[in-house]
Parts: C-alpha cells; sequence; structure tokens
C-alpha cells in the first residue's frame, strides 16, 4: 500500500508539472498572437476568405459551394473562439476530477469571491499546493491558503511575516518602511493600521481578541513588531476582503498551502 501511495503521488506531481507547463506555454502563445494581430477574428476571418477564394478558383468547385464553404469556415472560427473559455473551464474541471484527486498534493480551489481581485475573480480557479511549506517557511508576497475558521479556506496574499513592522497609512501599506513583495494592484486601502501595544489597531481602536486571534502581550518581544507565529494576510482586493485587519495574526499552522497557479 506505501508503494501505491508513493507511484499515485509521484503520478500526480508529473501529471500537474506537465499541466502547468501546458499552461503557461498556452498563456506565451496567446500573448504572442496577441502583440501580432490586434484583431484575432479579423485575422481567422481574412484567412477563410482566401481560402474560399482559393476554392472558389478551382474548377471543380462553383461559386455556390465556395460561399457555403466561406459561411461554414466563419462559423466555425467565431464558435471556437468565442467557445475558449468555455472549453477552458471545462478543462479545468476534468483536472480537478481527475488529474488532481482529493487528498493528494494539489488540488484545484473553485474562488468564490472578489477578495482577491483582479488576481482572481468569482468562478475562476486556483491550484493549490498543499506541500509547499512541508520544506520551507511561507514567504512574502505569496498567496496562500489559510484556514482561520473551521471547515472554512481563505485565499489570500502574505504581507508580513513574524518580527516584520507594518502599518497602513494614507492608502500605504509599509512593511518595515517599504512596500510588501507581490503587492503590485491599484487597490489602496481606506483604514489605518498601526502595530503598536502588543496589538494590532485598525483606525485607532484595538481588534477584539474575542474576534481575533491576537497573542497574549507576553508573547510579543517587542510590542512594536508582529510577535512570533504571526502570519499578516490581505486580500488584493483590499478594501473589500475579510482577512488579518478583521481576523488578526494567522498562525503558521493555519496556513495550509501555496496558490501556484490562477486559472
Amino acid at each position: 500500500m506505501q508503494a501505491y501511495a508513493l507511484w499515485r503521488r509521484a503520478n500526480t506531481d508529473i501529471g500537474i508539472v506537465l499541466w502547468l507547463w501546458y499552461l503557461s506555454a498556452a498563456d506565451c502563445a496567446a500573448a504572442l498572437l496577441e502583440r501580432e494581430s490586434m484583431n484575432v477574428r479579423l485575422s481567422v476571418g481574412l484567412a477563410a476568405l482566401t481560402a474560399a477564394e482559393l476554392l472558389h478558383a478551382l474548377p471543380a468547385i462553383g461559386g455556390g459551394s465556395s460561399r457555403v464553404l466561406l459561411g461554414a469556415l466563419f462559423f466555425l472560427a467565431y464558435a471556437g473562439w468565442t467557445s475558449v473559455p468555455a472549453v477552458h473551464r471545462l478543462y479545468a474541471d476534468v483536472v480537478a476530477m481527475n488529474v488532481v484527486p482529493g487528498g493528494d498534493a494539489y488540488q484545484v480551489v473553485d474562488v468564490h469571491s472578489d477578495s482577491m481581485a483582479p488576481t482572481m475573480s468569482v468562478g475562476s480557479f486556483a491550484v493549490v499546493d498543499f506541500s509547499a511549506y512541508a520544506r520551507r517557511l511561507p514567504r512574502q508576497g505569496e498567496i496562500v491558503a489559510v484556514a482561520v475558521q473551521p471547515h472554512r479556506v481563505y485565499l489570500k496574499r502574505l504581507v508580513a511575516l513574524p518580527g516584520d513592522r507594518l502599518a497602513i497609512n494614507d492608502g500605504r501599506i509599509l512593511v518595515n518602511g517599504h512596500a510588501p513583495a507581490g503587492w503590485s494592484n491599484a487597490w489602496t486601502p481606506y483604514y489605518r493600521l498601526t502595530v503598536a501595544d502588543d496589538t494590532i489597531n485598525v483606525d485607532d481602536v484595538p481588534l477584539d481578541r474575542s474576534l481575533a486571534f491576537i497573542p497574549l502581550p507576553a508573547a510579543w518581544s517587542d510590542p512594536s513588531r508582529l510577535p512570533g507565529d504571526c502570519y499578516f494576510v490581505l486580500g488584493d482586493n483590499v478594501n473589500d476582503s475579510e482577512d488579518s485587519h478583521d481576523f488578526g495574526c494567522v498562525p503558521a499552522r493555519a496556513i495550509l498551502g501555496r496558490v501556484v497557479r490562477v486559472l
């Protein structure tokens, strides 16, 4: 049984790596195509028109046949282009059910809120590696899956680590005096946040320890730095996100994995 489990895990890892390579190649091809042509449908239509004109020039094919062929080519090109998102979504569903079975290192998670917009939006999928932190600690800027409530998993960006100085003021997020790694979107927080007096304060009001996880003062080695085992996460859509400015610190045991791909 142990050998079978190892074989299953190895096959899952190989499958997900090949799948991610495929998605990366598809993204590169799409970006290249977009740069080369301002209007993909027009390019396909011109190619179809050229093909129809060439076929029309052949003696064996009459004008009516070429018009039917032209119409069919236009229809297939349009239907294929507009159905690409649906096909991609179906493919992700198939991967979620077969290539990435539940209980293995990787899982595909549905995104049900816009708290991480524009990075993730409702209806997209996130590939989570649940073994990412078995060999190392989480790093600033990574999107992580955290469990701060029973049976509920949040996908958030890791903004500050234990021992960091953190402040949010005038729409700026500062970690040790600098913008945090990975924070490149246009959303700016409307609230103020400080780490001081052995607690986390939002708009000058300390978070309620009965509702948020804030270590007791004895656990703080510096009253103005995040204490040990206190990771701070935010949603990229910072003003519409339930995150550490609501539920406080996230301990390492509650960080389940790392998002390695967004579909």
